[in-house]
């Protein structure tokens, strides 16, 4: 739409109707914008008049429930009343009973907490002295873990150097049971043996109330170890009947056994404290040796192993015999005039400088 035209004569002038409708609808923009802006304005007022009108309100609610519950204290107390914390009603007096009460109840429950805490202060102080405790003993365990670390790193070490073959623990649990089986059929006869020969075995009983067992040594045969199997049964007949002698370490004990032990068989006591042997001179045995030989003749003594404290009385027994190889040699030793000592050879033969022979 055009607003101004040009004239016949080239002059520009306005469109009048057209002018006139512009104007109208760009005064009618202006005025439904300015309503929108005011109503907009008039609405925030509105809502802010309103909030204030809803604080007021409010406050106004509070203040009538804060004068009903004054006007009912002031009731209460014209009537002689006081409101108590729990909310209800009750006299001065009451409520002063009711505190001292309290008062009492809180004073209890106060020595009786200081009566609890007397021993969880003591279970305190023994549970901070045992957490000291277990902090050494932590320390030392410590120190002792880390040594047998060590030591389990040493022997781990040594282990690798060892030349071990697969199946040498079972060849060894092998032999740990045939060597059991063997113990075992020894000890059968072992114990056989004790049944045929009672006179292996020395019983008796206490002679009296806590009698020392250990004075009682034992049997001779018993005592002595064989050092050379094969001489055992010439010394068997070099001791005679004393290997079935019992040895005690004093005549008092002696006495004690023959009198209240209750011995099962007739038995000879030989008394350490008593017993006088003596072992072969030196001189003896060397002019023996020289003139057999150093392997055919041996003193007896000399070929068994014993305890000590038995050698009196080992050498009462053997000190004074030799044991030779053969009759023939026993023969020479024993009636040489510088020997003239009992032999017995390995067969069990005995010769004695007095001129008696025997066979074994």
């Amino acid at each position: 739409m055009a607003l101004i035209k040009e004239t016949q004569n080239g002059v520009v002038q306005p469109d009048s109707n057209t002018y006139f409708m512009f104007r109208r609808k760009n005064m009618k923009w202006n005025l439904e914008k300015y309503d929108d802006a005011a109503l907009a304005s008039k609405e925030s007022e509105l809502r802010k008049v309103q909030g204030l009108f809803d604080k007021l309100k409010s406050a106004q609610e509070e203040d009538k429930v804060a004068l009903e519950a004054a006007q009912r204290k002031f009731q209460a107390v014209s009537s002689g009343l006081l409101s108590a914390d729990d909310g209800t009603n009750a006299t001065l007096e009451d409520q002063l009973m009711n505190a001292k009460q309290a008062v009492a109840q809180a004073q209890t429950e106060k020595k009786q907490a200081e009566m609890q805490l007397a021993p969880c202060q003591k279970e305190l102080r023994e549970k901070e002295q045992e957490m000291k405790k277990t902090s050494s003993n932590y320390e030392g365990d410590r120190q002792k873990l880390e040594k047998m670390e060590r030591e389990l790193k040493t022997l781990e070490k040594d282990l690798s150097k060892l030349n071990y073959k697969d199946g040498h623990i079972e060849d060894l649990q092998e032999q740990k049971r045939r060597l059991s089986q063997e113990i075992r059929s020894l000890r059968y006869q072992l114990d056989n043996s004790k049944s045929r020969n009672p006179h292996l075995n020395f019983v008796y009983c206490d002679p009296e109330t806590n009698f020392n067992r250990a004075s009682v040594k034992g049997l001779v045969c018993r005592l002595v170890k064989v050092k050379q199997p094969h001489t055992a049964r010439a010394l068997e007949v070099a001791a005679g009947g004393k290997l079935y002698n019992v040895i005690v370490d004093t005549e008092v004990t002696s006495k004690k056994l023959l009198k209240r032990g209750q011995l099962q068989r007739r038995t000879t006591i030989i008394p350490l404290n008593k017993i006088s042997g003596h072992s072969m001179n030196q001189n003896t045995i060397h002019t023996a040796e020289q003139l057999v030989g150093k392997d055919n003749v041996q003193p007896a003594l000399s070929l068994i192993e014993y305890d000590r404290e038995l050698r009196p009385a080992m050498e009462w027994i053997f000190g004074q015999v030799f044991i030779c190889r053969d009759m023939a040699t026993a023969r020479k030793v024993t009636f040489h005039e510088r020997i003239m000592k009992k032999s017995v050879t390995l067969d069990g033969d005995s010769v004695d400088p007095g001129g008696t022979l025997s066979g074994g």
